[in-house]
């Protein structure tokens, strides 16, 4: 990930982890590492193990991965769909089609997103 994604590695949260004691042992990384580098959202299918009063008292919000994308897509249509667009044109093998696209998402639970989608699939 870091190749593609320079900040991906978060360094010097460790000691923020013990501190997180209402999440999860194996979950406490992702909120020390949100609340080391002042990130204001976790993107996470596992919300149960976010409490979101919890994490609001660090200044962070846990959203879902279909909440976040339909958030970007309601926000900045034209960006989002261009940019979701450029990343399905470099799909290859196999080549995945804005309709293949969308049922992906309505497969992953991503509902509002893949709603969204179909809204302005002629852009995607």
């Amino acid at each position: 990930m870091c190749s593609a994604f320079e900040d991906a590695s978060v360094e010097g949260y460790e000691a923020l982890e013990a501190t997180l004691t209402e999440i999860n042992k194996k979950d406490r990384h992702v909120l020390a590492s949100a609340i080391k580098t002042s990130a204001s959202v976790i993107i996470t299918d596992n919300l149960k193990d976010f409490p979101t009063d919890y994490c609001r008292s660090f200044d962070v919000e846990p959203l879902s991965a279909d909440t976040f994308f339909a958030d970007c897509i309601s926000l900045s249509p034209s960006d989002t769909m261009a940019t979701l667009r450029h990343m399905r044109e470099k799909l290859k093998n196999p080549e995945i089609t804005a309709e293949k696209l969308i049922t992906l998402c309505e497969g992953q639970s991503m509902l509002k997103t893949a709603s969204l989608m179909h809204d302005y699939k002629a852009a995607l």
